[in-house]
C-alpha cells in the first residue's frame, strides 16, 4: 500500500515536472512562431520578447537583430529609391525641354529652307523666262 501511494506521488510529481518542462519550451517557440509570422507579413519592426538567457534567448535575439538590420536596409532602400525617382523626374524634365528646343528649331530650319528655296526659285524663274524669250527672238 505504501509502494502504491509512494508511485502515485512520483506519478503526479513526475507529470507536473514535465507539464512545467513543456510549458517552459512551448512559450518561447510560440513567441518565436509570431515573430516569424509578423516578419513574413513585412512588420519587421515587430521583436521577439527575450526572457531569458538559454539558447531560446540566444536565437530570439539574434532573430531581433536580422530583423533589425532588415528594417534599415529596408529604409535605406526606399530612401535611395525616392532619390532615384527625383532624379529620373529631373532628367524627364530635361529631355522634355531639349526636346522641345529641338522640335523649335527644326521648325526654324525648315522655316528657314523653304525660305531660302523660295528666293532661289524667284531669280531662277525671271533668268529662265528671259532666256526662252531670248531664244524665241533669234
Amino acid at each position: 500500500r505504501v509502494l502504491a501511494v509512494l508511485t502515485f506521488i512520483i506519478a503526479v510529481i513526475g507529470m507536473g515536472l514535465a507539464y512545467a518542462i513543456a510549458n517552459a519550451i512551448r512559450r518561447p517557440l510560440q513567441q518565436m512562431s509570431e515573430g516569424a509570422r509578423a516578419y513574413e507579413a513585412g512588420r519587421l519592426e515587430h521583436r521577439i520578447p527575450v526572457t531569458t538567457t538559454d539558447e531560446f534567448g540566444r536565437f530570439a535575439a539574434s532573430i531581433n537583430r536580422m530583423a533589425s538590420e532588415l528594417l534599415l536596409r529596408r529604409n535605406e532602400e526606399a530612401n535611395h529609391r525616392t532619390v532615384l525617382e527625383q532624379q529620373v523626374r529631373e532628367r524627364t524634365s530635361a529631355l522634355e525641354d531639349a526636346l522641345s528646343r529641338l522640335r523649335a528649331s527644326e521648325g526654324r530650319r525648315r522655316s528657314l529652307l523653304a525660305d531660302i528655296s523660295h528666293e532661289l526659285r524667284t531669280p531662277t524663274t525671271a533668268i529662265r523666262g528671259e532666256a526662252e524669250i531670248a531664244l524665241r527672238g533669234q
